[in-house]
């Protein structure tokens, strides 16, 4: 316990031309063979922060859980949503962040959102590496119509106070 990661993320907004970044910070809180319990804090350009608590099952696929722990996060998805996830890609690649090198492996898929008769794509792709606690991510790049974003690793530690 006490593993934790710090990202900034970038958002831009389409529809109205907005730019704004955030930073967000998520630790491991407790931990049983039955679940694990992320804090997730996200601070906003206006200093305005945000605490989250999220339960992650760890006797079944993230992906049976992901609607589920969406709609805890303030998503909105419909029951009657209809989700697919199709890869579009995957390797490897050497990342160069800050003064760190990471060396990773990255996947890339489409994600539909079907809700009525209203399909929207999104383009996801997710570099991970060993050496991060937590999930692993490095870096992650979103885009849809209506915004994208990308999100990037700016530190990280293992148990509480202790860095890298």
């Amino acid at each position: 316990m006490g593993d934790w990661t710090e990202y900034e993320t970038s958002h831009y907004i389409k529809v109205r031309e907005q730019r704004f970044v955030a930073r967000a910070r998520s630790e491991l809180v407790e931990k049983n063979p039955q679940h694990a319990v992320l804090r997730m804090t996200a601070t906003f350009p206006d200093g305005k922060k945000e605490e989250l608590r999220f339960a992650i099952p760890l006797d079944r696929p993230f992906e049976d859980v992901s609607a589920k722990l969406a709609r805890e996060a303030g998503e909105k998805v419909p029951p009657n949503a209809r989700i697919e996830r199709k890869p579009t890609g995957a390797g490897t690649d050497k990342l160069f962040i800050g003064e760190r090198v990471y060396y990773t492996t990255w996947t890339s898929v489409e994600i539909t959102v079907t809700i009525e008769l209203q399909e929207t794509p999104t383009n996801l792709k997710v570099w991970v590496c060993d050496d991060v606690p937590l999930d692993g991510v490095v870096k992650v790049e979103q885009d849809n119509p209506a915004m994208s974003m990308t999100m990037v690793l700016v530190d990280y530690g293992r148990a509480r106070g202790k860095r890298r």
